[in-house]
């Protein structure tokens, strides 16, 4: 009886390791799988969107750096651009441009050097918690790494060229109201042309852009 009980003991400890182990799996997942939202459950662009369902998540995704967070860019980039916030980037899944783009951030950069020697056209794959940053005026998603040593560099590519839009397709034409389809471009690099600039703003130092439409 003794050795059948220690022998029961045993399996039902070596399940739990098991089980336990299972649970700790991180799953691999698309930033389409972390963004994607039906567009019709968007009421207001920047409002009235959700979180979705990978909220709180630690996930694996793979993507390209798009827009890095220092200006330690090669010549082969052309035009220099950086996010301005040391502890984040931009990352894009090529392949799945639509819904394919997320802001990805870590804290405490300084901590990390690989981190910081990130430019355009590296291709990482990264681990993090999927989170939202939220203001009055829009939700922000965000996959906020819990490490980078360097190990998550896969390759290093020219930096690729932006999906290029039609101001119409984040605008109701004619009109500064924004569609609420525009969601899924959201963290993407993207060029819009055959514009001009108007009202701008010398306090930020911003600017709206408009189409021959009138569409803002």
């Amino acid at each position: 009886m003794n050795i059948k009980l220690a022998l029961l003991f045993g399996f039902l400890f070596l399940l739990g390791i098991m089980v336990n182990v299972f649970a700790q799996t991180i799953p691999e997942v698309t930033i389409r799988d972390i963004q994607y939202t039906n567009p019709d459950s968007v009421g207001n662009y920047f409002v009235d969107f959700k979180p979705g369902y990978l909220e709180g998540d630690t996930v694996t995704v793979t993507g390209v750096v798009m827009v890095p967070p220092y200006k330690n860019h090669t010549a082969a980039d052309g035009t220099i651009i950086y996010i301005g916030a040391l502890a984040g980037f931009y990352m894009e899944d090529l392949n799945n441009p639509e819904w394919g783009g997320i802001l990805v951030y870590i804290s405490n950069p300084a901590n990390y050097p690989a981190f910081q020697s990130l430019d355009s056209g590296t291709v990482v794959k990264v681990t993090g918690v999927v989170t939202y940053y939220m203001s009055s005026s829009q939700i922000t998603t965000e996959l906020a790494l819990t490490g980078f040593d360097g190990s998550e560099v896969m390759d290093i590519v020219n930096r690729p060229a932006p999906v290029v839009l039609t101001l119409d397709s984040l605008k109701e034409t004619g009109t500064e109201d924004s569609k609420a389809t525009a969601e899924k471009w959201e963290g993407v690099y993207v060029e819009i042309r055959n514009v001009k600039t108007t009202q701008r703003n010398w306090t930020t130092n911003g600017f709206k852009i408009q189409d021959d439409n009138n569409t803002i």
